[in-house]
């Protein structure tokens, strides 16, 4: 329900904001990668495939500049795929294992505009808020499991950066993009200055149709790392507690990406 909200919110700005661009990019396949980052035990968790959407809305291009908004979402709404996660003990045997599935939401806010000496390319300064939800289940300490647990692990930061991207062609067309911010935490109890960062590319080629409508196809690269509070534990009767968040946690997601792209005035 949130993330149904969520979206209908985006979408109803978008189309009230009257001229302007929209797209709609999928990953439908990729590929995300968990690696916590701990102060102490050893994390370590197999890939999973989950689908990865953006939904991009721009205001018409302008040489003075115009603004962008983006929603980046992985897994299926409502849910999503988990992969094996293994944590290892301080003598580097086996202390935990458990099904994982890492998931984000990010929501992004760009003011874009053209490079004046290179046709084709733009620069974008741009801020967002960054969420990144790891769910666990299905644990097992040390042959000890512990059926119907399950928990989510909620990380938040706010970032800004720096973006730049090329299209470069007629009807058909290369394109590429590229964005960095540094994340921060003003919410924390202690503000983090450095909470983490964001990096994404994508490469492709589009092609136009009937002049307001384009198809683009590519690669796709994510990454995003977010610091958080280390080693907490779920209680498990007769054990140490299984652990479940750590001092930083990685994300990365790519694969293959397909664009739907229009224009309406």
């Amino acid at each position: 329900m949130k993330r149904f909200l969520l979206l209908s919110l985006f979408l109803s700005g978008a189309l009230r904001a009257g001229a302007g661009e929209f797209s709609i990019t999928v990953v439908p396949n990729a590929s995300i990668s968990y690696r916590a980052l701990p102060q102490s035990i050893v994390d370590r968790a197999s890939g999973e495939t989950s689908p990865v959407y953006r939904m991009d809305w721009r205001q018409s291009r302008s040489a003075d500049g115009y603004w962008g908004l983006a929603l980046i979402h992985s897994n299926v709404f409502g849910g999503g795929r988990t992969a094996l996660e293994t944590v290892s003990d301080a003598a580097g045997g086996t202390r935990q294992t458990d099904l994982l599935n890492a998931g984000f939401t990010h929501l992004l806010v760009s003011y874009r505009r053209p490079v004046a000496a290179v046709p084709g390319i733009e620069w974008a300064a741009e801020t967002g808020v960054f969420r990144q939800i790891m769910t666990s289940k299905n644990f097992d300490l040390q042959g000890t499991p512990a059926p119907g647990l399950d928990n989510v692990n909620e990380l938040s930061a706010e970032g800004a950066g720096i973006g730049l991207e090329g299209r470069h062609g007629g009807g058909l067309y290369g394109i590429w993009q590229l964005e960095a911010l540094q994340l921060f935490q003003l919410f924390n109890a202690e503000t983090r200055a450095a909470a983490g960062r964001f990096l994404r590319g994508e490469i492709g080629a589009g092609v136009t149709v009937g002049g307001w409508f384009s198809v683009e196809a590519g690669g796709y690269r994510q990454d995003c790392v977010l610091r958080g509070r280390g080693d907490q534990a779920v209680y498990i009767p007769g054990t140490q507690g299984a652990v479940v968040a750590w001092n930083r946690q990685e994300t990365r997601a790519s694969g293959i990406f397909v664009t739907l792209r229009r224009a309406w005035f």
